[in-house]
Order: C-alpha cells, then structure tokens, then sequence
C-alpha cells in the first residue's frame, strides 16, 4: 500500500511538472501607482498562435468606473509597434493584438495614458516574463 500511495504521489508531480511546462508564457507588468496591470498572453486566431494584450484594473474595485483610457502603446526594444488613441473604461481594454511571441531578449513595454481623479498619467509599464 505504501508503494502504491509513493507511486501515486510521484505521477501527480509529473502531471503537474509536463501541465506547468506546456503552460504558454505570459508577460506581465503593473503601473507604478499600482492601478493598472497589462498582460501579455497567447490565444488562437484560427491555426496560429498570436499574442493579445489586455489592460486591467487592479486599484481600488469602487474606483474602477472613475478610470479613463486615452492612450496605448505597445513598444518592443524601444520601437512602437502599436499605438491608439482612446477614451474607454479600463475594464476590456487592450494594447495589441494579435502579435508574434516575444523572445525572451526583447524589451517589452506598455504605455499606458489614463485619466483619475482629475489628473493624466503617463505610465511606462515594463512586461516580465512569467
């Protein structure tokens, strides 16, 4: 019984070692003033694989509506490869869509233009590899 319960407990961690590794990475990063997080994530666009950002709300959830988007800019080793100009909710936004995977070297970032409580920020977010 010993060993069966042993063999058990050795397969489980194998399952969740091969689940972690296939796992699809993401890049992710938060404002500095902690009210905005943008992650980086793969998704299925018919047979390819492509990369999609999305902007979310993590500050106070009550203040969550008070929160304006008026820029993004998705920048890979300095150079912007997407930009727009809003005037949206945090809640659903996004900063790129459909890009190739970035390679663990590439410097990648978000700027992020929003409006709260009365004042701009300008936020360069730097997105790390999870």
């Amino acid at each position: 019984m010993k060993k069966i319960l042993i063999s058990f407990s050795i397969l489980v961690i194998f399952i969740f070692i091969f689940v972690y590794l296939l796992k699809s990475p993401k890049w992710s990063g938060t404002t500095k003033d902690g009210n905005i997080k943008a992650v980086l994530y793969e998704t299925q666009e018919g047979s390819a694989k492509v990369y999609d950002g999305e902007l979310y709300w993590v500050g106070k959830k009550s203040e969550e509506n008070k929160a304006t988007i008026t820029y993004t800019a998705y920048i890979e080793n300095g150079k912007t490869k997407a930009s727009s100009k809003k005037n949206s909710n945090v809640k659903d936004n996004s900063f790129v869509i459909a890009t190739n995977k970035p390679r663990d070297t590439e410097k990648i970032e978000v700027l992020v233009e929003y409006k709260y409580k009365n004042k701009t920020h300008n936020e360069l977010i730097q997105l790390h590899k999870k």
